[in-house]
């Protein structure tokens, strides 16, 4: 069973960047983030109604929390579709996923003080090379300019931030409710700045843009949200990071299936960026993953 739960995760978050590109259709990229994180936060807080568990957030965590909001949902979030509409690709933006884990490798460096060893630093240097050639693709295929590329390196950065982060300041907090105070921390910064800052297009492609809206909200935030955190309840942080792995897979299938432009030397680095992170992983007592804030995820 816990292998159709890994299966309907990577479904959900792999297929969370071709919905937002249907969404940016009529919808703005902060209208996009805004209201995908208010229903991941309801439909969390449905959950957590039902579960009746102790309320563990005090006072002292709403700043960490208020950090965790905007590196981890309100600038990528708005990043993601920012650079989908402009590029028409949801395929590289999903190719981010891959770099979570080598990134976080750098940034707990500093933040921990923890020293990679030899093999680590191989595989991130192994893969920051194959990220560098997603890139130069990215900037010939995709037509991507440098600000959709610092956008891009960006939402990987702030997704490792967030988890080194996480496991310094935020450890005492069970991750459901975590999960759900950063959800409405970034609604509220989120919402009221897209109904002054954007207007919904009305166009032919509304309806569709709404229920993809609906979707990556609903079922791609709130829902795989909880099912990846059961997943490592149930079955070890190591089981449930492999997602890390599927994610950009499925992202790129979905885009070259709406005929998005996609070089095979890109498909090359990526599994090159995979292969560094194999890498990375194994050297690792305690191995990296992602946090259920990358979809994103998504």
């Amino acid at each position: 069973m816990h292998h159709v739960a890994f299966a309907i995760i990577c479904l959900l978050w792999g297929s969370n960047f071709i919905l937002m590109k249907k969404a940016t259709v009529s919808f703005g990229p902060i209208s996009v983030a805004a209201w995908r994180v208010a229903l991941g936060a309801i439909v969390v807080a449905i959950i957590m109604a039902i579960q009746r568990e102790k309320w563990p957030v005090r006072r002292r965590h709403l700043p960490h929390l208020c950090l965790v909001a905007v590196c981890s949902y309100i600038f990528p979030f708005t990043a993601q579709p920012y650079v989908i509409a402009a590029s028409g690709s949801s395929a590289f933006v999903g190719m981010m996923v891959s770099l979570v884990p080598l990134s976080t490798i750098l940034v707990s460096i500093p933040m921990l003080r923890i020293h990679p060893s030899p093999r680590q630093i191989v595989g991130v240097i192994g893969g920051l090379l194959c990220f560098v050639i997603v890139f130069r693709e990215g900037a010939t295929v995709q037509g991507l300019t440098w600000v959709h590329l610092l956008l891009s390196a960006g939402v990987p950065v702030g997704y490792a931030i967030v988890n080194t982060y996480i496991k310094k300041y935020l450890h005492d907090l069970p991750a459901v409710p975590l999960t759900f105070m950063s959800l409405l921390l970034a609604s509220i910064g989120l919402v009221p700045l897209s109904l002054l800052a954007e207007t919904v297009q009305v166009n032919d492609g509304l309806t569709i843009a709404i229920l993809a809206l609906l979707q990556v909200g609903i079922i791609g935030t709130g829902i795989a949200t909880i099912l990846f955190y059961k997943l490592i309840h149930d079955h070890g942080p190591l089981f449930a990071g492999m997602v890390t792995y599927i994610i950009p897979i499925v992202a790129m299938l979905l885009g070259m299936a709406d005929r998005e432009a996609m070089s095979w030397l890109q498909v090359a680095a990526l599994c090159g960026i995979f292969l560094m992170v194999a890498l990375v992983q194994k050297s690792s007592p305690r191995p990296v993953i992602t946090h259920a804030g990358v979809n994103d995820g998504a």
